[in-house]
């Protein structure tokens, strides 16, 4: 009995807790960079107020429509729409301003969170200088190999550039 009293509380603070996608505390540019669906220098072109949630879970709101001038990191988009709910946890925008935005995805519904590192380009170029120092560090990995004619880590190899197996020409998959 005692533990029915314990569970029943707990799995319906964990159920609350998964409705809760903007975070809770402030993340470090390199947390959200790794948490971000997409990492995009957008201008936004059209807000719409919608007085219904888009879900469950979250609180009237508007809907923004981002033109992506530069895709920085993660998922491509040529324009994205945006919830802000009315709430804490509202990113507000202007029409025609430029912002950087890292952006994420809950619930069906892609976002901004108001705790993260996004912000009017203006204000941030400091943080997507960041963020491109982050993203080539991760590129650039060290060849740890004995042998210094050993590919770098990671490194995929080129089946095509090995010499043909049976004397014959290499093989496309592709039709």
């Amino acid at each position: 009995m005692l533990a029915r009293t314990i569970a029943l509380p707990l799995l319906v603070t964990l159920a609350q807790a998964s409705l809760a996608c903007p975070s809770e505390t402030f993340l470090s540019i390199d947390e959200e960079l790794r948490s971000a669906d997409s990492v995009v220098i957008g201008r936004v072109v059209a807000e719409k107020y919608s007085a219904e949630g888009p879900g469950q879970g979250w609180v009237d709101g508007t809907l923004y429509t981002l033109h992506v001038v530069e895709h920085v990191n993660g998922k491509h988009f040529r324009s994205v729409r945006l919830f802000s709910e009315n709430s804490s946890g509202r990113f507000r925008m202007e029409v025609g301003e430029t912002y950087l935005a890292f952006i994420s995805f809950c619930d069906g519904q892609r976002y901004i969170d108001a705790r993260g590192n996004s912000g009017l380009l203006s204000h941030k170029r400091d943080t997507l200088s960041t963020v491109r120092t982050i993203i080539a560090r991760r590129r650039v990995r060290p060849n740890l190999s004995l042998n210094p004619d050993a590919p770098p880590a990671g490194a995929r190899s080129n089946i095509f550039a090995r010499p043909p197996k049976y004397g014959g020409a290499p093989v496309s998959l592709v039709r």
